[in-house]
């Protein structure tokens, strides 16, 4: 290993900054993969927790060419013989600053301090001196293959649970407004913007009338982004306004507790006869859910939901 002030020594062809340290890697035929990766993993961690480039890393060989490792690779005619072949690698790419932090998503809390703002941003002037309803809304795929959850049993045992094999499923389109503790729902064959169509206009019938529905969802490309609110043959009804999540949040969204709620409760650890036996869960299930009112708002209220314009 050879380490250099930047000054001394170049990356990719390049001088690199004085701030950087260049570290260079000789590697030799039959290197051990482990120690390598030893030395390395200090550098990257060094430059994400300092979110810019401390360290950069060459890598060397002694004739310009591929070096092989020590590190275990299965190939399929070492797994035909059943033994394992060492693999052939070229090390080049240098080390540089994570593109994790030069390219991050946006902070999520941003959201939920500027929600008025954003309300005010995109909500339509016959709106602003209507009363506004804050609801939130997503969609789960339920069917034969299931998701077990948590059973009661006696301690030290291994409870066991049926999981199917198959491989019929449906949607279920749900919606929920903490400050009233109503809820919308309907059970679809699919997801496109023609079926968001339909869950909007039942959404739009269970907005108290005179008021106007900020709906809140994530960015699926048949609901659209914050750059493009309405997708081609999406119908939004006049009272309701549709406000996009940041990119990968759903931590924001409290239907995601909703749907584990209803699995813990009535959809987890079951077999499903047919098609229709789904659509008929996904009903009870929800109507188990929306028949009580303070359980909608208890797991769907949220402190950041104020909007006074």
């Amino acid at each position: 290993m050879v380490v250099g002030n930047a000054d001394m020594m170049a990356r990719d062809g390049a001088a690199a900054s004085e701030e950087v340290t260049a570290v260079g890697f000789m590697l030799v035929e039959h290197f051990s993969m482990i120690a390598f990766s030893s030395a390395v993993e200090p550098l990257r961690l060094a430059n994400r927790a300092a979110r810019r480039e401390l360290y950069c890393c060459s890598l060397w060989s002694e004739n310009g060419q591929s070096c092989t490792h020590q590190g275990v690779v299965r190939g399929r005619d070492a797994r035909a013989h059943g033994r394992q072949a060492p693999g052939g690698t070229w090390l080049r790419a240098a080390l540089g600053a994570p593109a994790a932090f030069q390219n991050r998503r946006p902070d999520p809390r941003g959201f939920q301090t500027n929600l008025a703002a954003r309300v005010a941003e995109i909500l339509p002037e016959p709106a602003r001196d209507k009363p506004l309803e804050v609801w939130f809304q997503d969609e789960a795929r339920v069917g034969q293959q299931g998701t077990p959850t948590r059973v009661r049993a006696r301690k030290g045992t291994r409870p066991r649970a049926p999981r199917d094999q198959r491989y019929k499923w449906t949607y279920l389109f749900g919606a929920a407004c903490p400050a009233r503790g109503t809820s919308a729902a309907l059970v679809l064959p699919t997801v496109n913007t023609e079926m968001m169509s339909l869950h909007l206009a039942e959404i739009s019938k269970q907005v108290a009338p005179g008021s106007h529905a900020v709906l809140v969802l994530d960015g699926a490309g048949y609901h659209g982004t914050a750059k493009t609110r309405r997708p081609h043959g999406l119908v939004v009804p006049d009272n309701i306004t549709l406000l996009h999540l940041p990119e990968a949040s759903p931590e924001l969204t409290p239907m995601e507790l909703v749907w584990q709620y209803l699995r813990q409760n009535k959809l987890a650890n079951r077999i499903f006869r047919d098609y229709r036996q789904i659509v008929d869960a996904c009903c009870d299930a929800w109507n188990f859910f929306a028949d009580n009112p303070g359980i909608v708002t208890s797991i769907t209220a949220r402190d950041w939901v104020q909007i006074k314009l």
